[in-house]
């Protein structure tokens, strides 16, 4: 339905102040979150890799779904990683103490 006074569509300067508002709103959501998880003594992941993502999406690059599946992704990587070092740190100790003992 038309207005009277009203455009129907937005205009670009409109657009652009959506957007402003949009990195405010995700800017002042990050903070709040923050602020709520030390206030409960949360940790928060100090990774760059969920910073990065973070500030990402607060500029609209990512959805927080990207985000989330982006970060889910590196924790899973990171997490193997750390397993095959464990692995290989415990492979080799064997490897040692059996060498000691034969």
């Amino acid at each position: 339905m038309l207005v009277p006074g009203r455009r129907c569509c937005a205009t670009l300067p409109d657009i652009q102040i959506r957007e402003g508002n949009m990195l405010e709103h995700r800017r002042r959501a990050v903070e709040k979150a923050l602020a709520r998880a030390a206030a409960l003594d949360i940790k928060v992941d100090d990774d760059p890799v969920f910073a990065d993502l973070i500030e990402r999406w607060v500029n609209g690059r990512l959805s927080m779904p990207e985000a989330r599946e982006a970060y889910l992704a590196h924790i899973r990587e990171r997490d193997q990683s750390r397993a095959d070092w464990r692995a290989l740190s415990i492979s080799a100790w064997r490897s040692k103490f059996n060498k000691k003992t034969s």
